[in-house]
């Protein structure tokens, strides 16, 4: 499928990566126009989006009736004026590809790691099996009761010396049939050095 072939008004996702920086951010199609796709203008923090920057890779993902998304790269993204409003144009001459995506894309890790409870002065010894910039998955030998929702606090060092720590809500836990337990977590809002890892987890996996 061709980007020009999505329909107008559907909404599209465009991940955009620029060194350590990762956004997504969702956009609306107008219209089409041969192979130009006329996106109700983007803005970040009421300003205009400029897409011309240096060093920024662009991907667009669209979920076809509800099956795995579809997803575009090469992309370019230009301002235009088209009658008296304007647009930013989305083009790419590149067919999509199907992905497994979620709402951020997990990539499969093997690190140790601490968790702490709120209210609880120990911390359990975890293996982090995966992370996103949203959340992640982990082991542990031990339970955490009444786990739905529940806050907890992650830490661990890199083996490049960066101490990482994250605040997540348990949203999922699966006992294993080695007695381990495995927990899946979200983080609503990310710290610096949790990008920063998550990023350059990204970039060593880029098809993670």
């Amino acid at each position: 499928m061709r980007v020009y072939e999505i329909p107008p008004k559907s909404t599209i996702t465009i991940r955009i990566m620029r060194r350590e920086i990762y956004y997504e951010m969702e956009a609306y199609i107008a219209g089409v126009r041969g192979t130009k796709v006329y996106l109700k203008l983007l803005r970040y923090k009421g300003q205009i989006i400029n897409f011309d920057s240096k060093n920024v890779q662009m991907t667009v993902f669209y979920v076809d009736r509800g099956v795995e998304p579809l997803a575009w790269t090469g992309v370019t993204i230009k301002r235009e004026t088209l009658g008296n409003t304007k647009y930013h144009v989305l083009i790419c001459n590149k067919s999509s590809a199907r992905v497994n995506r979620r709402g951020a894309r997990r990539v499969n890790v093997t690190q140790p790691g601490l968790v702490g409870l709120k209210g609880r002065d120990t911390r359990m010894e975890i293996t982090i099996v995966n992370v996103s910039l949203s959340g992640l998955s982990f082991m542990s030998d031990e339970d955490i009761a009444d786990s739905d929702f529940v806050p907890v606090f992650l830490g661990f060092d890199t083996e490049d010396g960066i101490s990482v720590q994250a605040t997540a809500g348990i949203m999922r836990r699966i006992p294993s049939d080695d007695g381990k337990f495995h927990f899946g977590a979200a983080i609503p809002k990310p710290s610096e050095n949790w990008v920063r890892y998550v990023n350059k987890i990204y970039k060593e996996n880029p098809e993670g």
